[in-house]
């Protein structure tokens, strides 16, 4: 599978969820490509191309940037959403993380 950052995620829509703790995440995929500010409702996004399909990754309003002393630290969120096109973005991504931990344990 051929995976790339993208900026190109106009038109991307909520396809999915996944429950995954972030240090998993930065170990699939690196740091976070957007990272939220206050009242942002989002902390950390990833955006990116998996064979030439758009994906976002990012928590929804859980977070401290949107809740504040409320909210989860950014470490502690397992709760992501899945953005795509289509729902196809939820399968690629759910294939792309299972191979890499998959390989990982070999």
């Amino acid at each position: 599978m051929n995976i790339k950052p993208t900026d190109n995620i106009s038109g991307t829509h909520l396809v999915g969820y996944l429950t995954i703790k972030f240090s998993d995440l930065v170990e699939c995929f690196g740091n976070p490509h957007y990272l939220g500010g206050e009242g942002d409702k989002v902390d950390a996004e990833w955006a990116f191309e998996i064979d030439n399909i758009i994906v976002t990754l990012y928590n929804w309003k859980n977070g401290k940037a949107f809740l504040g002393n409320e909210g989860q630290d950014i470490e502690n969120i397992t709760d992501w959403n899945i953005g795509g096109k289509s729902k196809e973005a939820e399968y690629i991504l759910d294939d792309y993380i299972d191979n890499f931990f998959n390989k990982k344990r070999r």
